[in-house]
């Protein structure tokens, strides 16, 4: 088993809806591995409350999934989004204390104004993820 610290960050997002101007994000769940897939430390998994209007306007099928999750009943005692991404990089940048030394995978779309390798400009390019080795 080769040795080696490099890291992976695994990013799992709900939404109420695939639009990212207009849908929020409502539960964001992440784990670090290292390069044989191991999971380090326990993960994080964050309810985010959302603004009245992104619950207001998701379509059936989503309302259906998240209900059925139990997701939606967890809606009004999540954190704020403040409050989640310093739960995220807690976690992470203690699995990943070297900056930017993580990838990420995309599994459908790129975050807004990420590249495809990884590097995004916005705030998902912290001191410790979004950026390619």
């Amino acid at each position: 088993m080769p040795i080696t610290n490099e890291r992976i960050v695994w990013i799992d997002c709900e939404m109420t809806g695939l639009d990212l101007v207009n849908d929020a994000l409502i539960e964001v769940a992440a784990l670090v591995t290292d390069s044989e897939l191991n999971i380090l430390g326990d993960g994080v998994d964050v309810v985010i409350k959302p603004e009245d209007a992104a619950l207001e306007q998701m379509n059936d099928f989503v309302r259906d999934m998240h209900t059925r999750s139990k997701l939606l009943d967890e809606l009004p005692h999540g954190k704020t989004m403040a409050e989640a991404e310093a739960i995220v990089l807690e976690y992470i940048e203690k699995w990943v204390p070297d900056p930017k030394k993580a990838r990420w995978v995309a599994t459908q779309s790129e975050p807004t104004g990420c590249s495809s390798h990884g590097t995004c400009p916005t705030s998902l390019n912290t001191s410790t993820t979004g950026s390619s080795m």
